[in-house]
């Protein structure tokens, strides 16, 4: 039978997010309607005969930045057409622009002919959690004007992504935090209950000290259960952070773009949001 591309429903993210858990991915919670409000004209399903055999989002964040996620096909379908099939409808999606996204490593080398350029390595931890005291400076997230969030956001992402980060901050089972020194934001981060554990994205910070004192604060919320930390290998501070924790490495992804890679303050990125949508 023939295989279809259809737009996803609100409903089809089940599929999506499935599909994460059986590749391990171990989304969130209640990832998909807050994934899904980020651009809901960016979800691909693929199907055959009425079977789901495959997924894929493509996010428009602005006319200049998408990021691809989600791009999984069940195994009985990869010698088929689904993957190409999906690839193209997020390609067309995302038309003219600089499109990023984190893939398995060992399918670098397909992202490439579908040109994409490598840029650098995301790398996922492993912990247990414990409690530390808490940094007077540190406090909820909630209590910091969104605009100041957002501005803050924005010199750690390649475009501004309101709608999504709103949803994200204040989605269930999500903890978030600030660091504010007299009167002004200099990092803050989140952690999210997940299928396995806690997951913190993202953590953001001027400093490493910042962050040190972020990342124990996130931790209190989940002590003595699993935390994830995704981590992008260029910023050696947070590659020190999980050595200071003693956190092991589970998994890598490579990050890449089909342009290059923007120019951001990686400095402050000590932990992306997520490896679906950037």
């Amino acid at each position: 039978m023939e295989i279809l591309i259809e737009k996803m429903t609100p409903k089809d993210m089940n599929f999506a997010i499935f599909m994460a858990e059986t590749e391990g991915w171990n989304p969130g919670l209640n990832d998909a309607e807050c994934f899904y409000s980020a651009d809901p004209e960016g979800f691909f399903i693929a199907k055959r005969n009425g079977r789901n055999i495959g997924c894929i989002s493509a996010v428009k964040y602005s006319v200049e930045f998408g990021f691809i996620g989600f791009y999984v096909v069940i195994p009985e379908e990869r010698g088929s057409n689904a993957g190409v099939m999906l690839a193209k409808r997020a390609g067309h999606h995302l038309r003219g622009c600089n499109i990023g996204l984190d893939g398995v490593i060992n399918r670098v080398e397909n992202y490439s002919k579908l040109g994409f350029n490598y840029a650098y390595k995301n790398f996922r931890f492993e912990s247990v959690a414990k409690c530390y005291p808490l940094d007077e400076h540190v406090i909820r997230l909630d209590s910091i004007d969104f605009a100041d969030i957002l501005a803050y956001d924005r010199k750690c992402f390649p475009a501004e992504r309101d709608i999504f980060l709103k949803n994200w901050l204040a989605m269930p089972n999500m903890k978030a935090l600030a660091y504010e020194y007299q009167g002004k934001l200099l990092g803050f981060g989140g952690v999210r209950q997940c299928k396995i554990g806690w997951k913190i994205g993202p953590l953001f910070a001027d400093s490493p000290g910042i962050a040190n004192k972020l990342f124990q604060g996130l931790s209190n919320f989940t002590a003595g259960k699993s935390l994830y930390f995704d981590v992008p290998e260029i910023n050696k501070e947070a590659m020190k952070l999980t050595k200071l924790y003693g956190m092991r490495e589970v998994f890598s992804t490579a990050r890449m773009y089909t342009d290059t890679a923007p120019e951001l303050d990686y400095n402050k990125i000590y932990s992306i949001t997520s490896f679906e949508l950037g």
